[in-house]
């Protein structure tokens, strides 16, 4: 059974439609990938997900997650914006940030809540999570900061987590530990991730299927590899002809600086 279905879904916004009758499902289990461009409808298509669509917009379709009508009612879905210090209170500690979450989700005393919070900075790489626990979000970097917003979404205990740009503008080395962190997220069979993203390379490494979105209109979906191999669309062939040729031109610049 699907953990997230969505049907039709058509967003206008100001009399012009922004999302043309989107279909898709996501089961528990899995990793996809909303690809496409800047302005292609990605983040309306979260906002729309999570209850959050920009003023002046209207909706129209279906959205069921765990067999709940999203439109008419609120069950909880987590999310990490690729804005990290909108998304923490710059006023309350991580560790307390944590702490209101996890009792919010069950945890028995706030002693409990506090050394839970603890264990999940530490599931996202962090190796001293009693320092990160006593630091507020505008002493972190982008990339601490990012991990700390998935660990807030691993305490509200949601089975769907939507990650929108999470690793943008993030260094390598950073973006390699936020991906794990997601990958250890939807790990458990019972939740799902949808990860939305232009970048190719980073939605490879991390899902295994993935829709492209152009113009507010999914026009393909697919496994990754079916999708790298053999797209059918012409913006899809477009999006993949330019993936390769930037990873010829990464490799061809690390060459030169080998030289």
């Amino acid at each position: 059974m699907a953990l997230l279905t969505v049907d039709n879904l058509t967003l206008t916004l100001n009399g012009l439609i922004k999302l043309d009758n989107i279909s898709f499902s996501l089961h528990p289990g899995e990793r996809v990938a909303l690809l496409g461009a800047s302005g292609s409808g990605k983040s309306l298509t979260a906002r729309a997900l999570l209850g959050l669509p920009l003023a002046g917009s209207t909706i129209s379709g279906n959205i069921h997650f765990s067999g709940q009508n999203r439109l008419t009612q609120q069950p909880r879905i987590a999310a990490i914006f690729q804005d990290t210090s909108a998304a923490l209170h710059p006023l309350i500690g991580v560790g307390k940030q944590l702490v209101l979450v996890l009792r919010a989700n069950g945890a028995t005393s706030t002693r409990a809540a506090w050394e839970a919070g603890l264990a999940l900075l530490a599931s996202v790489g962090f190796s001293q999570p009693e320092h990160i626990a006593h630091r507020y979000s505008g002493e972190l970097s982008g990339g601490q900061r990012q991990r700390v917003c998935i660990a807030l979404a691993l305490a509200s205990q949601s089975a769907l987590l939507i990650a929108d740009e999470p690793t943008t503008a993030l260094d390598v080395i950073t973006q390699a530990q936020v991906l794990q962190a997601l990958k250890t997220y939807a790990h458990a069979p019972e939740r799902a991730l949808l990860f939305i993203t232009h970048d190719i390379a980073v939605a490879a490494a991390l899902c295994q299927r993935a829709l492209i979105l152009s113009d507010g209109k999914i026009v393909e979906q697919g496994t990754i590899d079916a999708l790298l191999r053999h797209p059918q669309h012409p913006y899809t062939v477009a999006l993949m002809t330019a993936a390769r040729q930037q990873r010829h031109q990464v490799s061809q610049n690390a060459l030169a600086l080998a030289g």
